[in-house]
């Protein structure tokens, strides 16, 4: 019974999701340059993107979602849903950022208003619940006070605070859209969005040398007193002058969020341990430790090479980078870039794991691979395993005309009802045998003397009966087997031309 009330309230809840948004069963085309974010229910959200990252003639439209609150690891069929919305329509479109907003209960995008995208009605942010099919465009205001702050942007950096008490997103680097002709870098000041009050403000904090980034990553550190700022393009802000070529990762900015000021440090690493210059990279926070994940990424001189050193732990407590090769290797997502890297905690194996979708592989080829990294000790990292797309369930579509809503609620609560009558008969039933057993238990007609006595031997049938069985915790997959895992090792690799893939069979 209790079983059959626990897959009714299930199926309740898919009812009521499905009558707040549309799904649909979907094997996603390769896709770079896209975002994705996870939301507080285990959903992982993905959008835009193009299939030729190198032009803009096959942007992606759709939102997408995979489910991985109870995803099974043994078999690796990643099942997509494309989400329709009732009312709201998503303009195509790519190089797009996306967090998870309000301790995970939204997303927030951020994308070019017109690079890509001519049509002219491209919002540069939308706020939105998916569960609840609600999307909400929001506009820049107008601010000629302070050019290149206020404006439509292409990569830049995007931060949720609500872990830190603040119901704000944090907007850094970019390059501007709108308020500078000809592509031009954005200022250097960081825009803030209040997703409660939907309102702009600005911090206008100098940065390192004046300069400022994009490409970048901005990640906030464990404790949450910090962003921390990895690879990207300088760039002179509100300018068209970048610094490229820069020498490894050996800067390393980060913006205090108490103080709100700005640093810059060189990381203790030798030069054998320091990142190849990237951008359009991705940096991923482990949660309850100081270490990030660097994954990927493409070379600062954007001749379309891929890095060829692509995994690093950044520890953000003794800032220093450590060179990861990762075990079970041949089923990681290789030489990547313009992908989206999302941490997922899972509850069924107690595993800490970076799922990396999609982006560009090598020779600038759009990929719907999906590859899961273990990173529960980051110390001994592996790869799960990786799918490409995922064909689309049996199951298709869960689009419920409101009919069927109306009926399978009305069975679940006729069902409910009956089974909450047979559960208080069935508990009232075993009361009064308890009671019936006490009182033939007691009446001292059933009392048989021993040497004179009462008998006080217990009924050790019913005593072990009331004996808690202590169960062994469960174990995670064989999946994450420990002794399977490969310890990182150093490469002393020096960063050359040759440590990287240059694509398109140049020579």
């Amino acid at each position: 019974m209790l079983a059959q009330l626990r897959t009714c309230l299930a199926v309740m809840a898919v009812v009521a999701t499905a009558a707040a948004q549309k799904l649909q069963s979907i094997s996603p085309p390769p896709t770079a340059g896209g975002a994705c974010a996870l939301t507080s229910n285990n959903h992982i959200y993905c959008f835009g993107g193009t299939q030729n990252p190198t032009n803009s003639q096959s942007m992606i439209n759709n939102l997408i979602m995979l489910d991985v609150s109870n995803f099974d690891y043994s078999d690796m069929s990643f099942q997509w849903q494309n989400v329709i919305p009732n009312s709201y329509t998503f303009q195509a479109n790519m190089i797009i950022q996306m967090v998870a907003i309000n301790k995970g209960s939204s997303i927030f995008i951020q994308e070019p208003t017109n690079t890509y995208n001519h049509a002219g009605n491209v919002p540069p942010f939308i706020s939105g619940n998916p569960t609840a099919d609600q999307y909400t465009n929001i506009q820049l205001q107008s601010n000629a006070s302070f050019p290149g702050t206020y404006t439509s942007r292409i990569s830049p950096a995007i931060v949720d605070l609500s872990s830190i008490g603040q119901n704000q997103v944090w907007i850094w680097g970019g390059r501007s859209e709108t308020a500078l002709a000809g592509g031009l870098v954005a200022s250097n000041f960081v825009l803030l969005y209040d997703y409660t009050q939907n309102q702009f403000s600005m911090i206008k904090a100098d940065t390192p040398n004046n300069m400022t980034r994009y490409g970048h990553t901005a990640t906030l550190t464990n404790d949450g007193t910090g962003i921390v700022m990895l690879g990207g393009i300088r760039a002179v802000p509100n300018s068209n002058q970048t610094v490229t070529n820069n020498t490894y990762l050996n800067t390393v900015w980060v913006f205090n969020t108490t103080t709100s000021t700005w640093s810059a440090s060189q990381p203790n690493s030798t030069s054998m341990t320091l990142p190849s210059d990237r951008a359009f990279h991705t940096t991923t926070l482990i949660p309850g430790t100081d270490y990030m994940m660097v994954y990927g990424g493409m070379a600062t001189n954007l001749q379309n090479y891929l890095v060829n050193d692509p995994s690093y732990l950044y520890n953000a407590a003794t800032n220093s980078f450590i060179t990861v090769t990762i075990g079970l290797g041949n089923i990681g997502p290789g030489l990547l870039c313009q992908h989206s890297a999302v941490f997922v905690h899972d509850n069924g194996t107690s595993s800490d794991l970076i799922y990396y979708i999609f982006g560009a592989g090598e020779s600038m080829k759009a990929t719907n691979k999906v590859s899961v990294l273990n990173v529960t000790n980051p110390n001994r990292m592996q790869w799960v395993a990786s799918s490409n797309g995922g064909a689309p369930s049996d199951s298709g579509s869960t689009n419920l005309s409101g009919g069927a809503i109306a009926g399978i609620a009305v069975g679940c609560i006729v069902g409910g009802i009956a089974i909450a009558g047979a559960i208080v008969f069935y508990v009232l039933r075993k009361r009064k045998q308890k009671q019936d057993f006490y009182l033939e238990d007691t009446d001292p007609r059933q009392q048989i003397p021993i040497d004179g006595e009462l008998s006080t031997t217990e009924d050790t049938t019913l005593s072990a009966g009331r004996h808690l069985v202590e169960m062994d915790p469960i174990k995670p997959s064989t999946d994450f087997d420990e002794a399977r895992f490969i310890k990182p090792t150093i490469n002393s690799s020096q960063d050359d031309p040759a440590t990287r893939t240059k694509p398109f069979g140049e020579s």
